[in-house]
């Protein structure tokens, strides 16, 4: 999976709907998925560079990382119009917290995932998110171990994986 290039155009697209103020809520620090997505939502901001600022929120992964996430952008005063959400688990927290603080998502804030789990398009509102051809991950995954055990040697091919952008109800146009 391309994560840098599947980033990009997470931040592309919000970017293309008139956000300015975007955040990235992060998976952690710990995690170098997360570090790759920054550096592709980093791309996304560029040609703006001088209207958008890098603007990462650490998470861990998680639901509740999400929600504290915002909850502690409230408290601070300073909201984003759109987050793009390392994975699809915090987006998930940043929308029910949103929305029991009353807010309607799209409708005054944009959320992206990334990731599609099954319960993405069953949410309401469904998540726009990254989709991850995990299918095609676990085949070749296999295929890599099976050659490395019947030959002892490392594949040096690297495979890089088509990204798509699934878009549902969860972005609009900025407010």
């Amino acid at each position: 999976m391309d994560d840098v290039s599947a980033a990009k155009l997470a931040t592309e697209y919000l970017i293309s709907l008139e956000h300015r103020k975007i955040a990235y809520i992060s998976g952690g620090t710990a995690d170098i998925r997360s570090d790759l997505r920054h550096a592709g939502y980093q791309m996304g901001l560029k040609e703006f560079k001088n209207e958008l600022r890098d603007w990462r929120l650490d998470g861990d992964g998680t639901a509740e990382s999400g929600r504290a996430v915002v909850e502690r952008l409230f408290i601070k005063g300073e909201v984003p119009t759109a987050f793009f959400c390392f994975n699809d688990n915090i987006s998930v927290g940043v929308i029910s917290t949103l929305q029991l603080r009353g807010y309607r998502i799209p409708d005054d804030f944009s959320v992206i995932g990334f990731d599609d789990i099954p319960f993405a398009s069953n949410f309401s509102p469904g998540l726009t998110t990254i989709r991850q051809p995990r299918q095609r991950i676990g085949e070749l995954g296999m295929n890599l171990l099976l050659d490395t055990l019947s030959n002892r040697t490392m594949p040096s091919e690297i495979h890089k994986l088509r990204d798509d952008l699934i878009v549902r109800n969860s972005c609009a146009s900025t407010p």
